[in-house]
């Protein structure tokens, strides 16, 4: 979709459902995927801000698809059939591969913990597994190994049931108010919620409030917010030539400025050298009001990333790459799969990777990452691939009028 009149490298084959494909944005999801791989494996501090990268992206996409719906010429169907069109693509997207994960885990893992490891599997289950995390003290459940990162696709589930209520039934003129208004709001937000857990849980110390806000749905969704006004406002974002690039300068004056601040707090507290980085992009960032604000700067550099890369800025023509965008179609598998394989290394090891000496980081880093590749491609292409075309066959048999020959649309 070109809105500049330009070639866009971002741009490749058609979607099902009409929805043109992002190369380009493909590969910013194996840019995320790679950075979030890179952390676990002790390579990259700030690689978790590659979870919110692919936050921002998933607002973008899904509310790309819902514009597309009621684009001119288009007949809309009700309400409550394309919220359940909606929900029905997305779990046959997430559901199969990621209970596939859950099931070869619980294996693994689960049955020899007995009982307690239940607690664990419910919240797996009903991706309720982000709240679990925050509300149950690390001693209240087990916690196996290789499901530590799912928390994150509790809160995409969680968003994806939410915010289709907000786009469907909300009136028009208000969506996009309502939408921005939580994206300005959202520091206001993330303070009510750690002075609402301080309630909830009186013994909870700061690095736990800190969690609660990283995990919380509630703290977190002005991310997938800030990609669904991009899609709202892309046309008028693409309308200069300049205007992208100009938006991630000032992106990243931001984020110079969040971290010079808390360069001087740091210092001003007695840190020096490396110290004084402490707390900023990397780790559970907390103290002096750093987990209400950080997570706005990550997105905001997020969206522009998202913003430069549709718009085929120069500089970002190699996210189009056909390896890249293939990494980033199967991103999904290879961010399950990942941590599965990390423990496995680290158990033949001994010890964690990310406690080992840095050459050893560096190789298990690569073996795991092409090994991810390679589980998440055959995972992609022999099964959820397959089980999708299947359900879609199945369904449409269903639907399918039987004093027609014309094939429902699914």
């Amino acid at each position: 979709m070109n809105y500049n009149n330009s070639p866009d490298p971002a741009t490749s084959t058609a979607l099902h459902g009409g929805v043109e494909r992002l190369s380009g944005v493909d590969g910013l999801r194996a840019v995320a995927m790679t950075m979030v791989i890179a952390q676990h494996c002790g390579l990259l501090p700030f690689g978790w801000v590659g979870v919110w990268l692919f936050f921002v992206i998933s607002g973008y996409v899904i509310t790309r698809g819902f514009l597309l719906e009621e684009s001119p010429g288009r007949v809309r169907q009700p309400v409550n059939q394309r919220f359940a069109s909606f929900v029905r693509r997305r779990v046959l997207r997430i559901v199969p591969v990621y209970a596939l994960y859950v099931a070869v885990c619980a294996l693994f893992f689960a049955l020899p913990y007995g009982f307690p490891a239940l607690i664990d599997l419910l919240g797996l289950t009903t991706f309720t597994y982000n709240w679990q995390m925050i509300l149950l003290a690390a001693t209240e459940t087990v916690h196996w190994p290789a499901i530590g990162h799912l928390w994150t696709l509790s809160v995409e589930q969680q968003f994806y049931i939410l915010y289709p209520l907000l786009f469907l039934c909300a009136p028009t003129q208000w969506r996009w108010r309502v939408a921005g208004a939580v994206v300005v709001l959202a520091p206001v937000t993330r303070w009510l919620w750690i002075s609402f857990v301080g309630v909830v849980v009186p013994d909870a110390d700061a690095g736990r409030l800190a969690f609660s806000v990283y995990a919380s749905t509630v703290c977190q969704i002005d991310s997938f917010l800030l990609g669904a006004l991009l899609a709202r406002f892309q046309a008028q974002l693409l309308g200069s030539r300049k205007l992208p690039a100009r938006l991630m300068l000032l992106a990243l004056v931001i984020v110079l400025f969040f971290a010079a601040a808390y360069i001087a707090l740091n210092y001003a507290r007695g840190d020096r050298g490396v110290g004084m980085l402490k707390n900023i992009y990397s780790g559970i960032v907390y103290g002096q009001a750093r987990e209400l604000f950080v997570y706005s700067v990550i997105n905001l550099v997020a969206a522009a990333v998202l913003l430069v890369t549709i718009a085929g800025t120069g500089g970002t023509v190699w996210l189009s790459n056909r390896l890249l965008a293939w990494v980033g179609r199967v991103s999904f598998g290879g961010y399950l799969f990942h941590a599965l394989l990390l423990w496995g290394v680290s158990d033949w090891i001994g010890q964690e990777l990310k406690h080992t000496p840095i050459s050893w980081r560096i190789v298990g880093f690569v073996t795991i990452f092409f090994a991810t590749v390679g589980l998440a491609s055959l995972s992609f292409t022999y099964f959820e691939q397959p089980v999708a075309r299947r359900f879609k066959a199945w369904t449409s048999r269903r639907t399918t009028p039987d004093n027609t020959n014309e094939p429902a649309r699914v």
